[in-house]
């Protein structure tokens, strides 16, 4: 794909009006997908309307300050503003347990500081690098960890992260390839993160086993296989959200509770056909900002069995949860630090 394509595509990828009439955010890593996000949208968009964050984890010790110092001085080559933002190893380790791993923990913190300082700069979009062959390996990894419908969807284009702010992924239909050609062709560089080469990390075993052996397999077809089945699914969840808008359950289904919890009326949910009320409890979850890393298929149907008055009246659930049937209602909510709920 030559540099007018690779620019053509993103554009393409624009909210209405186009990237430059917004104040963006951009998300820099040093990886080489980051720095064609910020090389790209340099030349794009209004210097006035860009900044550009780099969150330094600090699990790679001098390699991740290499990662930071590379990032200003290739912000400044370019006059992109950027502000880099330090993690403090307590902050890690607590986010790791809170959010169940190292990966997740690192991942909700990012996106905090993301959001934090979009806000702040007053942007509209927060731009991640993400493109078509981190689409194929998420896939993969929510096909095997048991996810349904709107995993199999993948990552979506545009996803509200607050009432004033979205974040925008403008590579999904660009690859690795594309992006490495085009920087190879400006002559630019990048950083390569030596944890993306660690078999310790089931993403870089998907990216570095199993996607090979599937090319093998079907040549010429698995990516694009992989990506249709998204396509389809995203089509299915759509469609399914707009059937749960239809039911108009917010008003007289779901009642806030003390301790950030919430109280959801069983009854309507269990006259709900059980892809609805998946649906209804995913976006519950993405409502109360609570974790959704390990709730697959079995967790879904489990809650949705409660709903019916079918198997224990309280279950744990990741991320420091419980459900308990009380009467007519399923309680959701934080559990109390000696709580032993049964799984």
């Amino acid at each position: 794909m030559t540099e007018d394509h690779v620019e053509t595509s993103v554009q393409d990828a624009a909210p209405r009006g186009g990237w430059g009439r917004h104040r963006l955010l951009l998300a820099v890593s040093g990886g080489a997908d980051s720095v064609a996000l910020l090389v790209l949208f340099a030349k794009l968009v209004p210097r006035d309307n860009l900044l550009a964050l780099h969150v330094n984890h600090k699990l790679r010790d001098d390699e991740s300050d290499g990662d930071a110092d590379f990032c200003v001085r290739l912000a400044e080559k370019y006059r992109v503003p950027i502000r880099v933002a330090s993690i403090d190893p307590a902050e890690m380790r607590a986010a790791a347990a809170r959010e169940g791993g190292l990966e997740a923990g690192a991942r909700a913190i990012r996106y905090r500081l993301l959001l934090e300082n979009a806000e702040a700069f007053g942007a509209r979009y927060v731009l991640t690098a993400h493109h078509a062959d981190d689409q194929i390996e998420t896939i993969l990894y929510r096909l095997f960890r048991g996810s349904g419908i709107d995993g199999l969807a993948g990552m979506s284009r545009f996803r509200p992260l607050s009432e004033a702010v979205v974040l925008a992924r403008p590579f999904l239909a660009l690859t690795r390839a594309d992006l490495t050609g085009y920087l190879t062709r400006l002559g630019e560089s990048w950083r390569v993160d030596s944890s993306n080469l660690s078999p310790d990390f089931l993403r870089n075993r998907i990216r570095h086993e199993l996607l090979p052996l599937l090319r093998d397999l079907f040549p010429g077809k698995a990516e694009g296989s992989i990506l249709k089945l998204a396509a389809h699914a995203a089509r299915l969840k759509e469609f399914l959200e707009s059937r749960l808008g239809e039911a108009d359950l917010d008003g007289d289904a779901v009642f806030p509770e003390r301790g950030g919890g919430v109280r959801v009326s069983a009854e309507r949910l269990a006259a709900l056909d059980p892809l609805l009320a998946a649906v209804f409890f995913r976006r519950l979850w993405r409502r109360m900002e609570w974790p959704m890393g390990e709730m697959d298929v079995s967790r879904w149907e489990a809650l949705i069995r409660m709903t019916r008055g079918e198997g224990p009246r309280r279950r744990s659930l990741p991320g420091g949860l419980t459900a308990q049937r009380r009467g007519g209602d399923l309680l959701i909510a934080p559990a109390p630090a000696e709580d032993e709920a049964e799984n």
